[in-house]
């Protein structure tokens, strides 16, 4: 039988790169490669994950996007952070964001 081996899941973009300690930036990340996730959490550091929102899914061939939307929460300290895209409490992807002060 025909096997597919699909790449593993990596983050590709997000946008802004960059917003303030005092959260509440709006961000969109993409990934590729993930097709089946549930339960979506955004964890930015080692912050409390909070609820992430799948608005845009496409397919192009032989990779999966998916966009997600996520509020960046109040930080204690500028710098960049990893964050991480959770699918019922388990990292599938992370990229970076920075924490800028006012």
């Amino acid at each position: 039988y025909p096997v597919e081996v699909y790449a593993r899941s990596r983050f590709l973009s997000i946008e802004p790169k960059l917003g303030y300690v005092t959260g509440g930036t709006k961000v969109t990340l993409t990934f590729n490669n993930i097709l089946f996730s549930s339960n979506l959490m955004c964890q930015f550091g080692d912050d409390i994950p909070t609820g992430a929102n799948s608005h845009k899914s496409y397919i192009i061939p032989r990779s999966f996007l998916l966009e997600v939307t996520c509020i960046t929460p109040q930080y204690y300290v500028s710098g960049p952070i990893t964050v991480k895209l959770l699918s019922d409490g388990h990292s599938i992807a992370a990229g970076v964001f920075e924490f800028i002060n006012r």
